[in-house]
């Protein structure tokens, strides 16, 4: 999405500015590199793009609630096998959703902060099945600011997780299946950077995401029992965006 465009729809959502201390947003391009991994069994790596939206109230200069809304789609290639065990190469159409809710105090140059957030990734594998994988955690983080850069470390309480792969659409005789996940961690580090453009604030940044979680519960599909074997995701997110 060219940055014109990012910067025309940032003015058309929020051409009425809130009052200082109040309501403030801001709408960003997200581009990230994702690498999903079943160690042993297989692995899917590619791009997603999308926008990220984020609305903060101020509820003093200290103390702030944001909410956060990430939308991003692509493809990843996938190598693995069949259930029979049959190498296969494939092109997976993805759709990446996540929603937090963040409150954070910032003192001097450090902000705390807390939150609940929900990850969802809907992985459709073309000629086999869909997967669609939720994840609810608590993300704990401290932001260090030395303007006009910023360094962020964040670390996220796996609460739980749940996969649910549709068996279904491989053959009718199976059933959609729901697999629990009940143990995992993930982490984020972020850099960036941030000035002011006009009455705007531009803001650059560049992350590294990670997301470890065991093997899930099983379940039986009436043909076999399935489980979601231990796995691990690596993506980098580049992000820029205008802000109010």
């Amino acid at each position: 999405m060219p940055f014109f465009i990012l910067f025309s729809l940032l003015i058309a959502c929020f051409e009425v500015k809130a009052k200082a201390g109040e309501f403030h947003g801001g709408l960003s391009y997200l581009y990230q590199q994702m690498h999903y991994k079943e160690p042993g069994v297989m692995n899917e790596k590619g791009k997603l793009q999308g926008i990220g939206i984020d609305i903060r109230y101020d509820f003093s200069d200290e103390l702030k609630l944001t909410g956060q809304g990430k939308f991003l789609s692509g493809e990843l290639e996938y190598d693995g096998a069949t259930f029979d065990g049959v190498p296969i190469k494939q092109t997976t159409k993805d759709k990446l959703r996540e929603y937090r809710a963040i409150l954070s105090y910032t003192v001097d140059s450090f902000t705390p902060y807390a939150g609940y957030g929900q990850r969802y990734w809907e992985n459709d594998l073309v000629i086999s099945y869909l997967r669609e994988t939720t994840y609810h955690y608590i993300p704990l983080g401290l932001t260090y600011t030395f303007s006009p850069f910023y360094l962020t470390y964040e670390r996220r309480i796996f609460l739980q997780g749940v996969n649910k792969s549709h068996m279904s659409d491989v053959d009718p005789s199976r059933q959609d299946v729901t697999l629990k996940q009940e143990s995992g961690k993930g982490y984020l580090l972020e850099a960036g950077f941030f000035t002011a453009i006009a009455a705007l604030d531009f803001k650059i940044s560049l992350s590294y995401e990670y997301w470890k979680i065991e093997d899930s519960k099983t379940d039986n599909d009436g043909v076999d029992t399935l489980i979601e074997p231990h796995n691990q995701t690596n993506s980098l997110i580049l992000s820029a965006g205008l802000f109010f």
